[in-house]
């Protein structure tokens, strides 16, 4: 899986919502509207990258560096990547800068946890006796952050996982979000094993 990125946010303009209201009788819908006459001055985007596990936010920056310079170079316009002026055009009429920035929250990819680690055996152990012993376990990456970012320096053996069936639960992070009780139930019963498994080395 390679780094992913999407524009989440875009906003612009500087003119504002005329009328305040304008009500259409048919089904008295408030149905205010932009006005349009005018460029606006300045622009801004959020791009969302989940950085690859083999990259970085150094060879992000990098990337994007390289992809905009030639831009800026054909407007003419000035680029300021990463707080470094990377081009400056003798003549720039329109006063044009283009600027890349990071938010303060960047994180590089989380470390690789190892597969052959007594960690690894007691998670793999308590999993197949509590969902059964023909389970398959399987490593995946995992493309969103956690709060493990805080435990990177303490131990290489951070599994993410979660004790749930398939169809226990749905609807993440949306309204109606759900647990089934069987299911909640049946976490409790793997954390218990879990912590028993873990103290008896």
């Amino acid at each position: 899986m390679g780094t992913s990125q999407a524009v989440d946010v875009i906003d612009g303009g500087v003119k504002g919502i005329y009328p305040p209201t304008s009500t259409i009788r048919a089904n008295l819908v408030q149905c205010p509207y932009v006005v349009v006459n005018a460029l606006p001055e300045s622009v801004y985007g959020i791009v969302n990258h989940r950085i690859s596990m083999e990259s970085s936010i150094k060879e992000v920056e990098e990337h994007l560096t390289n992809l905009l310079t030639p831009l800026a170079k054909s407007l003419p316009a000035t680029l300021i990547a990463f707080n470094k002026q990377i081009y400056s055009p003798t003549s720039n009429p329109r006063n044009t800068t283009i600027i890349l920035s990071t938010t303060p929250d960047t994180l590089d990819p989380a470390p690789v946890s190892p597969k052959d680690s007594y960690a690894w055996g007691v998670l793999g152990s308590t999993i197949r006796l509590s969902f059964g012993k023909d389970v398959i376990l399987a490593p995946s990456l995992m493309t969103g952050n956690t709060d493990t970012k805080y435990y990177w320096k303490l131990s290489r053996d951070i599994w993410r996982f979660s004790p749930i069936r398939e169809g226990g639960r749905g609807n993440a992070h949306t309204v109606d979000e759900f647990v089934g009780a069987r299911d909640h139930v049946e976490c409790f019963g793997f954390y218990v094993r879990l912590i028993r498994g873990a103290d008896e080395r």
